[in-house]
């Protein structure tokens, strides 16, 4: 809220008490038959000063006004509602008669938009003016201040800064808490009343901070920054006292918000009372509806604690005096076998179970070895009639009379190989073309080397005539036709030839 001086326009000195008007010369005074030096000031009592107010407003400023409401809740006193209209600089104190607003109270919340009639009045023995309301006409839309409210908490909702999984768990047993509040509120020592008469041996630190106002936002974050330096408490708690939705505004700041989620030290938000609800409060790890109960979260009661301990101690006494119990029942048990069971029987007992396993191996040994005698013995004849040596000696001699077989095979084959070579090669020579040359024949061919007939060479064609000591080359100079006595022989000659 801005604050404004009703007398910034006049410059008073405080050494003559004078108020001085710079707009207007001494010369104009003397005119109006006013002296340029003024009698010294009526001092007012705060009666008379408050009587005076009241007469200049009177019932006279009759006034239409619209804005957003604040500070709605639990404000009904008697026959009247009381509330704040405000817009983003201003606020101004409302009241209504309960006739005015009773159809539409289910209506009436922080933060809606609404237009007001009514009359200005001064309530003197407090100064403070208020807004009499005889008519109220709610607009179907937020106010300006709360839309600027929800759209900052549904951003941080958006980037999942609210959800369950990025709080910080509160430890169990605390034994240092620190407060970030004002020092010289009713918060700090209601937290710290509640504390020390629920546990006196908690360690408490306070961290200074402005909790209302322009520089508020500032001095929290620094709270915050200076406790997780030193790190020196468990748990925080941002808290402060009940107030209206502009006193608590700095904790509705996104860049705060932000701040205390960054924390190391998991937060507990006490602000306001329980219907007051603020961005801090989503945005702490824990929620508490007032400071007080912020103090009870973080401090186990001392009683409840010496409580538990003797509970504890009880139960502790109870197991260990049963456990005694149990084992000395054992040990009386075990006593009284020792004494029914003396150690000679024992003994006694134990060497006859012994001598008895010993007869029994025995005897066990005993059949073990005739089986293994039996079996070795039904080895051993298979063994000799199979034995390797007479096998061997077997197979060497089937192998002996394989070999001679063998050789008289080979030696056979041989021999008809060899006669049927030399059956070859004499039909072979007696075949030979050439070797009848020896006898006095010869063979003629032509230049390609083919063989001639007379009807196939000419006058002038060279021939080869082919003897038995060499070639003679002749050029044919006449032919004669077939010798008809010898043509049967030769020409039968001729195709042995070309064959």
């Amino acid at each position: 809220m801005k604050d404004y001086d009703m007398f910034s326009d006049y410059d008073v000195s405080v050494g003559n008490g004078n108020c001085r008007n710079d707009g207007i010369s001494s010369p104009e005074l003397a005119d109006l038959g006013l002296s340029p030096k003024m009698a010294e000031p009526h001092v007012y009592s705060v009666s008379e000063l408050n009587n005076e107010i009241a007469g200049l407003f009177g019932n006279r400023y009759a006034v239409t006004v619209q804005g957003e409401l604040s500070n709605c809740g639990n404000n009904r006193r008697g026959s009247y509602f009381y509330c704040i209209i405000k817009d983003a600089e201003n606020e101004l104190s409302v009241a209504f008669p309960s006739g005015v607003i009773q159809h539409q109270f289910d209506r009436i919340r922080d933060g809606v938009t609404v237009v007001i009639s009514g009359r200005v009045s001064f309530y003197r023995p407090k100064g403070k003016v208020t807004l009499w309301g005889s008519s109220l006409k709610i607009q179907d839309r937020p106010g300006d201040l709360y839309r600027a409210f929800l759209k900052t908490l549904e951003l941080l909702r958006s980037e999942g800064l609210f959800d369950i999984q990025s709080k910080k768990p509160i430890p169990a047993n605390i034994h240092t808490v620190g407060i970030i509040t004002s020092p010289d509120g009713m918060a700090v020592k209601d937290v710290i009343r509640t504390i020390k008469r629920r546990n006196r041996f908690i360690n408490i630190v306070v961290y200074p901070a402005i909790v209302q106002g322009s520089m508020a936002v500032q001095s929290i974050k620094y709270a915050l920054w200076y406790a997780n330096r030193h790190n020196v408490c468990q748990v925080l708690l941002v808290v402060r006292g009940g107030g209206s939705v502009e006193d608590l505004s700095c904790f509705n700041d996104e860049g705060l918000a932000r701040y205390a989620k960054m924390s190391v030290i998991p937060v507990i938000s006490g602000v306001g009372h329980e219907g007051d609800v603020t961005i801090m409060d989503y945005i702490a790890d824990m929620r508490a509806s007032t400071p007080t109960a912020a103090a009870e979260m973080v401090s186990a009661s001392l009683d409840n604690s010496i409580e538990r301990l003797a509970m504890l101690k009880r139960r502790l006494w109870n197991a260990g005096t049963g456990r005694i119990g149990y084992e000395r029942q054992r040990l009386n048990a075990v006593r009284a076998g020792f004494c029914n069971y003396a150690p000679e029987k024992r003994l006694s007992a134990v060497r006859t179970g012994l001598q008895e396993l010993q007869g029994r191996m025995r005897l066990s040994l005993i059949r073990a070895l005739q089986v293994r005698t039996a079996a070795f013995n039904a080895v051993n004849e298979r063994f000799n009639r199979q034995n390797p040596k007479n096998i061997i000696t077997e197979y060497s001699a089937r192998c002996s009379l394989s070999g001679q077989k063998m050789l008289q095979l080979m030696e056979m084959h041989l021999k008809e190989l060899r006669h049927r070579l030399v059956s070859g090669a004499s039909l072979l020579n007696a075949n030979n073309p050439l070797k009848i040359l020896t006898q006095g024949y010869s063979v003629t061919l032509d230049e390609s080397g083919k063989g001639v007939t007379v009807s196939g060479v000419g006058r002038g064609d060279r021939i080869r005539t082919i003897l038995a000591d060499g070639e003679i080359v002749s050029e044919v100079t006449d032919t004669v036709p077939e010798n008809p006595v010898s043509d049967g022989v030769v020409s039968e000659k001729a195709s042995d030839l070309k064959k």
